[in-house]
């Protein structure tokens, strides 16, 4: 496909991928129903087309603006994906341009997979999210889990960890992130096990009294990780795609690897514009690397933050879990739970909410910048890139800006009712 190429889905039998070039896209065939619609105007038609080809157009100039090398994004409207777009380079060195198919690692993103996950098992009636984690009546009651000095640990419940209350607190190093502080402290080499990141975690004292407020934690989420891992007797990922991506139809998204010759096919190169140098590598085999290259071990950050999903991987699972009733694989009261902010306390799983239909999710690393929205008109949508710009942590709150104008601006989009389809590349290559 050329660059610029706009594909829309449309589903009345089966799955349709229009496309047409940059010069042809405001003329691209956007589905329209040629029985019951045959009447619509003329006009009507030109509107609808000149309000997509605007969407593309803005979102064009935002990554060439921004120095964004690849990036793609997809829109839900009323349980249906209406839009997927590929921008810019999946691989700059060979020119390869981002398709609807390809793999970016999305981040943070990846605690709402996992939220998800603990959700499903509350459905099924096996836990319960006022559950304690650790104690002798804990779920994670295995010695690895019992060498805390606090008391207050066996206060954290499922639900704490879910919105980030358990205790924890941004003012010490991330333990995900600091192989080397961790690895000194507990005199381990590398590469680290997650029971020795539990073990240096364990060393200190809570920083306040779990559920009082939300203080942002990976080593919460991957501990949800070990919560799946020890209710389902599955592990994490083969949990997940069983219970959460089967249902949806997501077969493309998986755990990360480190380092760059072992990513997953269609999985995207990643670029970091703030020249950060490089690292030792996670494994501690004396590599230098790029951060995004094999500096941290993403595969162990899995729940928090290690997944790799197309656009329209993710724009799946909000079908399943954003609100739309018809495609819900969790209950509607589960995912008010999930989508409610208290005072002081995040929603879970997703990073915000302002209560009333809107909430959103973002996701950063090195080489990596995400955001899902569920907005409050029945869409929903996902962008992913593949760098780092100077902007930093910034970049996906500007990203919800373009994105969120651009959108808002389409009074029609494609009318689809089904969203039965697939995204594998053979499939999109035959079509």
């Amino acid at each position: 496909m050329k660059r610029g190429k706009l594909v829309l889905f449309c589903i009345a039998v089966g799955v349709f991928f229009l496309a047409g070039s940059e010069y042809s896209i405001a003329k691209a065939a956007i589905p329209i129903k040629r029985s019951a619609e045959a009447g619509e105007s003329a006009a009507a038609e030109a509107a609808a087309l000149a309000e997509v080809a605007a969407v593309d157009k803005n979102i064009k100039t935002f990554i060439t603006k921004s120095k964004i090398k690849g990036a793609s994004l997809a829109v839900v409207k009323d349980g249906a994906i209406v839009y997927a777009k590929g921008y810019g380079y999946a691989n700059v060195a060979s020119k390869e341009l981002v398709e609807p198919y390809h793999l970016f690692r999305i981040a943070s993103v990846s605690k709402l997979i996992t939220a998800t996950g603990i959700m499903q098992l509350v459905k099924a009636g096996v836990l319960s999210l006022d559950q304690k984690v650790f104690g002798p009546e804990g779920i994670l009651n295995d010695p690895v889990y019992c060498s805390y000095r606090d008391p207050r640990y066996e206060k954290i419940t499922v639900k704490m960890l879910l919105n980030h209350s358990g205790g924890w607190s941004g003012k010490r190093p991330d333990p995900m992130f600091c192989k080397e502080l961790v690895s000194r402290t507990v005199c381990k080499p590398l590469p680290l096990s997650f029971p020795d990141i539990v073990s240096f975690v364990f060393r200190n004292n809570l920083d306040f009294e779990p559920g009082l407020r939300s203080s942002y934690s990976n080593f919460g989420y991957v501990l949800l990780g070990e919560v799946i891992r020890k209710v389902s007797k599955m592990d994490y990922e083969t949990y997940i795609k069983r219970k959460v991506f089967k249902p949806l139809n997501i077969s493309t998204a998986f755990l990360s690897n480190n380092y760059p010759e072992e990513k997953h096919p269609n999985e995207v190169s990643y670029y970091d514009l703030r020249g950060n140098g490089v690292v030792p590598s996670w494994d501690g085999s004396g590599r230098m690397v790029p951060r995004n290259a094999g500096g941290n071990d993403l595969r162990m950050l899995g729940p928090a933050g290690g997944w790799v999903a197309s656009s329209v991987d993710i724009a799946k699972l909000l079908i399943g879990v954003a609100g739309y009733e018809k495609y819900n694989i969790i209950p509607k009261d589960l995912i008010s739970e999930m989508t409610t902010r208290q005072t002081y306390v995040q929603p879970l799983g997703w990073i915000g909410s302002d209560n009333n239909g809107r909430y959103w999710r973002s996701g950063s690393l090195s080489g990596t910048s995400a955001m899902v929205v569920k907005e409050k008109n029945g869409l929903s949508w996902v962008f992913l890139s593949n760098t780092s710009t100077r902007a930093g942590n910034k970049l996906p709150h500007i990203i919800d800006a373009v994105v969120h104008r651009s959108i808002s601006k389409v009074q029609t989009w494609p009318d689809v009712k089904f969203w039965s389809f697939t995204n594998q590349l053979d499939s999109l290559q035959n079509l």
